[in-house]
């Protein structure tokens, strides 16, 4: 036993540090985080319209009539899971940003306009997932660095506000980011894929997810 702990501190968890330390897992373990309190009250808001006691549902729609009860949830679900995509799209690039020590607000903003340029508004929810998470990513590291090129930035006159001046010289590149992915979507239509959140959600994301929650037979 002792043997194998030393094995396992010697070879296993180096690694394993090394791998919990990497900007971009810890970027989306952070954004996740931040969303943990969201998460947790669209669970029970979905649990309590849904839930599978004997005679709660008819005592409930005895006193408020037609299901009536059931919208607070619906907008608790509506304000917390309908929107995760959304958020994190944002938060991962938002918490990458810091890492490299550039402005946040900035490649969120970007980051989120990306996502929607490939067609977000159609997976905002979990559907949207993945790809709200990749598009952080990619959006995040192509903004970083093209707003570190000096030949990029469009500077201001003295006198100009800092915020003025600052959204300026972050204006070419969010452009290029931004059309970057529009052209990425427009070649996605061009081979006949329409809808790219669902259709990732559906032959990749989904079967990961059915995987991740299926227990293994033995025959």
């Amino acid at each position: 036993m002792d043997t194998f702990v030393r094995f396992m501190e010697e070879k296993f968890v180096p690694i394993a540090s090394k791998i919990g330390s990497q900007r971009h897992l810890v970027a989306i373990r952070d954004s996740f985080m931040v969303t943990m309190p969201l998460l947790i009250l669209g669970g029970l808001a979905t649990m309590i319209n849904n839930l599978p006691v004997p005679g709660f549902q008819e005592l409930m729609n005895s006193i408020f009539a037609n299901e009536s009860w059931k919208g607070v949830g619906d907008s608790v679900w509506e304000g917390t899971f309908a929107v995760l995509s959304v958020m994190i799209a944002y938060l991962v690039a938002s918490n990458l940003a810091k890492d490299y020590g550039k402005d946040p607000v900035a490649t969120g903003i970007v980051s989120l306009a990306s996502f929607f340029t490939i067609g977000g508004a159609t997976g905002m929810s979990t559907t949207g997932l993945f790809v709200a998470i990749i598009v952080a990513i990619i959006s995040t590291e192509l903004f970083v660095r093209l707003i570190g090129n000096d030949k990029l930035v469009i500077k201001m006159p003295d006198g100009v506000p800092p915020a003025v001046a600052k959204s300026f010289a972050a204006l070419l590149p969010a452009m290029i980011v931004i059309t970057l992915f529009g052209l990425v979507s427009a070649i996605f239509a061009a081979f006949g894929v329409e809808d790219i959140i669902n259709s990732f959600y559906e032959a990749v994301q989904q079967p990961f997810m059915g995987m991740a929650s299926t227990t293994g037979r033995l025959y």
